[in-house]
């Protein structure tokens, strides 16, 4: 990482891309285990991708279940995207970018 005057110390791609494998991890248990457990703790999260969730268990091959998971693989998607936007055509990344608009100098 590099730290300037002109940008900041700035981690965007870095947690950005950190988000994408939190959710496609999540994504990943669940096809692991054939389900998806919500608790009252993660019915919240998985509200987000099922407005109707509760907490209980959700098994493979349930229309929650498929729901949640193409929910959760379309968010996971969604942080690289974001990423992607900001790469060059080559796909690499500058170390230098606006602290601001997080686009390349």
């Amino acid at each position: 990482m590099v730290h300037s005057l002109a940008t900041g110390f700035n981690r965007r791609f870095l947690c950005t891309s950190a988000a994408a494998e939190v959710v496609y991890l999540t994504a990943l248990e669940a096809l692991n285990n054939q389900s998806i457990l919500t608790t009252n703790l993660s019915v919240l999260f998985y509200s987000r991708f099922l407005p109707s969730v509760s907490v209980g268990t959700y098994p493979q091959n349930s229309w929650e279940y498929d729901t949640i998971l193409s929910g959760l693989i379309t968010f996971g998607d969604s942080f690289l995207a974001t990423v992607q936007q900001h790469a060059f055509t080559n796909g690499s990344l500058s170390e230098e970018f606006d602290r601001y608009t997080s686009f390349n100098f």
